[in-house]
């Protein structure tokens, strides 16, 4: 059972790294794993502040949205859209932290909104 539970442990963090890789907006972070006691059963997740969640559970935190996967894996993807197709010459971004969104407004004017053709995220 010992041997089994580390395989299945191996197994999710490489599983979790490869998904990574392919996407820039997401991010993992990994099972915590007690090494005096391999054997306990984990129920859920546990964030980095000690706030824990139950497998399937889902959140927004910081402008991402997250959720509770086993074995005890938070994955979080960014709820933000990007503006990226913009004049940067004349304009910028600005980001509005209480609705997780961006603007793009002229450099000189920041009153008048610039036209956006591309977001990514």
């Amino acid at each position: 059972m010992f041997l089994f539970r580390k395989v299945i442990y191996a197994c999710a963090a490489v599983c979790a790294i490869l998904t990574v890789q392919g996407h820039a907006q997401r991010s993992v972070q990994l099972p915590s794993v007690d090494p005096n006691n391999l054997d306990a059963v984990q129920e859920g997740c546990k964030e980095d502040d000690g706030t824990e969640h139950k497998y399937g559970e889902t959140w927004t935190k910081n402008c991402n949205e997250c959720s509770c996967r086993e074995p005890g894996t938070i994955i979080c993807y960014s709820s933000v859209a990007t503006p990226v197709g913009y004049d940067e010459e004349s304009c910028k971004k600005e980001f509005d932290e209480k609705s997780c969104s961006f603007s793009v407004v002229k450099k000189d004017n920041p009153l008048e909104i610039c036209e956006v053709s591309e977001y990514i995220g």
